[in-house]
């Protein structure tokens, strides 16, 4: 603490020392000249709060000031001086949470279930906290907790990134409906205790990251690592209760703050015991599966500040299309994940569709954007004969529509026109309102109908606040595939960037297996992996969860450890591979299995004399698979270069087309 100049508020509060700062401004010590008391003096900085900004923190102090628990804050007085506004509170003596070092799991309930009583005090009157966190949580130097800054947090747009991309507040603690921009409630409250209980027993957070955006997405999609993997002595019932709190639908967590304190007060009862060995211990590969942290991204720091800086020149009226590439398992999907988040939580308004490779309706991923969008606004604020346009892409909802007239279908030309015109419209209204991002998954098996729109849309809004997103496989953009034509027509338009994501290096490989496993990677397991998988995404988590499902890979002592030296393949990667094998017929498949005999390269004049087709069907069969990009040809120079040789472009494949053989089999080919 720092001693304060002689400095009277209000002609009132002498401040006499600086105990913290925080976003709102700073807090000090003082002593209340009238009542002759030691208080807390929370004062607000001036640039945060406008003229209403000062009315509306009068409004929640007021509100906050009726509190009256033994667990919350006692606020006193709120007013100001000169532009400063200030809020007047109990003064306590003793440490933040985030300073406190736990005795253990029996001092860690206590504090978590008095949490939960204020809150249940605090939710009754119809106040909730917004901004709970170990910061605001108070503890006194007999352990008793007091809450604070109650129902402040909403004045400062916490949940927000700003145009320069500073985000504001701590990301740590925030509901998933929060980051989205929706209404704060007792859930929000809850979601937030959930993680301050998790971190408090589990010694670390949930979600970390250095990346804020990357912490908000695991928010929204990563799985909960069950505290008890960084803690033995948290049992089943405790796992449960905080799996539970971190739900991501607010309507999945507990009903109330109160049940939740009852739930941790059964904790700490000796029946407790008798409750968990009842219960048993989970299966062993089960268990230790929970144990891999899923949903971060790694390696793609430069590729992502690329496309924020496509979104940020989107948002400001430079309309464009943004596609991402690679390979099956490369992690398209994560990454869009990543800057939809990124998108919504800096002031934008995201819809997403999918396509998908069978039983797709025409304009699916449309028709997934417009049913969420009118699932949560309404309709009246839309002319009826544009709803009922929109609404032949999803006509389960037409029994919205204020009128009783029936959506027409989108058949023919003349309704095709109408459907194209009033979706662009709405995009140039929706894009009025905030920056619009439309994300369209696995664009490579999108039908013409909807590449169509997609088109138009693209072309139409090069002048407003409008991003579209699209994922895609190169491997699956063969002459078949109309999402070929659309791609090379908006890029001879000079319409879309492309990034293309490539596989992980070895080091990228071991940041990967060091998050899933959340401890540094073994060098030869790291090698291992590594050959088989080469750094694609989804193969290295596969692989992990194989070595454990087949007790190859156990936690025994606090760590990870190889039983063996063996590696299976796992059947996730299989079936990958297997999807993009099906596409052979069937001799060229034999004359792939036949190269896989070679190794991982092969030559082809070998091939030539081993295979039992004649030359045209082998060179057509190495044609296909090069297009498949299956194989690729190894380049040489020079005028003498010997016989055309080929590689695998992933030793799975390989492995894969092996496996397939049987023992008879691969004894006749060789």
């Amino acid at each position: 603490m720092s001693t304060m100049d002689e400095r009277v508020l209000a002609d009132r509060y002498q401040l006499q020392a600086e105990l913290g700062q925080g976003g709102m401004g700073v807090v000090c010590r003082a002593w209340d000249t009238l009542l002759q008391r030691n208080v807390a003096i929370k004062v607000v900085s001036p640039t945060l709060l406008g003229v209403e900004g000062r009315e509306r923190l009068l409004q929640e102090a007021q509100t906050a000031a009726a509190l009256n628990h033994p667990n919350i804050v006692a606020i006193y007085d709120v007013t100001q001086d000169g532009d400063s506004p200030f809020i007047v509170m109990e003064l306590v003596e003793g440490t933040s949470l985030d300073q406190w070092e736990s005795p253990g799991l029996a001092d860690d309930l206590r504090v978590a279930q008095q949490i939960a009583t204020a809150l249940e005090s605090a939710h009754s009157q119809g106040v909730i906290h917004r901004d709970l966190k170990p910061q605001n949580i108070l503890l006194t130097a007999d352990g008793a907790v007091k809450l604070s800054d109650f129902g402040l947090a909403r004045l400062l747009g916490k949940t927000r990134i700003t145009q320069e991309g500073t985000l504001m507040g701590t990301v740590t603690y925030l509901a998933p409906e929060l980051i989205l921009g929706q209404g704060a409630s007792p859930q929000s409250d809850l979601y937030a205790l959930g993680i301050v209980l998790y971190e408090l027993v589990a010694g670390r957070p949930p979600f970390d990251d250095e990346s804020p955006t990357a912490i908000l997405t695991q928010h929204l999609h990563a799985p909960v690592v069950p505290p008890s993997s960084y803690n033995a002595d948290i049992n089943p019932i405790l796992d449960e209760l905080i799996i539970q709190l971190l739900a991501k639908r607010p309507e999945d967590r507990p009903g109330s703050a109160a049940l939740v304190a009852q739930r941790i007060e059964d904790l700490q009862s000796p029946k407790v015991s008798t409750v968990v060995d009842a219960l048993g211990s989970p299966e062993a590969e089960t268990f230790q599966l929970e144990r891999l942290v899923r949903g971060r991204m790694v390696g793609r720091k430069r590729a992502f500040d690329q496309a924020v800086d496509i979104w940020r020149d989107a948002a400001a009226g430079n309309g464009q299309v943004l596609l991402i590439s690679g390979e099956p398992g490369i992690g398209k999907t994560r990454f869009s994940q990543e800057l939809t988040t990124y998108a919504e939580i800096s002031g934008g308004r995201v819809l997403s569709g999918q396509c998908y490779a069978t039983g797709s309706l025409p304009y699916m991923p449309f028709g997934q954007m417009i049913r969420s969008l009118f699932e949560n606004e309404l309709l009246s604020d839309y002319s009826e004969s544009l709803i009922a346009n929109l609404l032949t892409l999803a006509p389960d909802l037409k029994h919205r529509l204020r009128s009783r007239s029936t959506p027409a279908s989108a058949a023919n030309d003349g309704q095709q026109s109408s459907l194209y015109r009033s979706v662009f419209t709405l995009c140039q209204l929706l894009a009025e309102q905030r920056p619009l991002l439309l994300f369209v998954d696995d664009l490579h098996w999108a039908d013409s109908g909807t590449l169509g729109l997609l088109q138009h849309v693209a072309q139409q809004g090069v002048n407003l606040r409008l991003l579209i997103l699209a994922t895609y496989r190169e491997v699956e953009l063969t002459e078949r595939r109309p999402a070929r034509q659309l791609l090379a027509e908006l890029s001879r338009q000079r319409l879309t960037q492309r990034i293309k994501l490539s596989r992980l290096d070895q080091g990228q490989t071991g940041m990967m297996l060091s998050n899933l496993l959340a401890e540094e990677i073994n060098p030869e397991l790291l090698e291992s992996i590594y050959q088989e998988t080469e750094g694609n995404p989804f193969f290295v988590e596969e692989v992990c969860r194989a070595l454990i499902e087949s007790g190859e890979l156990a936690f025994a002592n606090g760590h990870w450890q190889r039983q063996s030296d063996r590696l299976t393949i796992p059947q996730g990667v299989q079936l990958a591979i297997e999807a993009r094998l099906e596409r052979l017929e069937t001799k060229a498949r034999e004359i792939l299995q036949i190269a896989a005999l070679f190794g991982r390269d092969f030559r082809y004049d070998m091939l030539l004399v081993t295979h039992p087709y004649d030359e045209e069907v082998l060179i057509a069969s190495l044609e296909t698979a090069e297009r498949l990009q299956l194989i690729e040809e190894i380049p040489h120079s020079g005028f003498m270069a010997g016989p055309a040789e080929f590689t695998f472009t992933h030793a799975l494949i390989k492995s894969t087309l092996l496996d397939s053989l049987s023992t008879l089999r691969r004894q006749h080919l060789q």
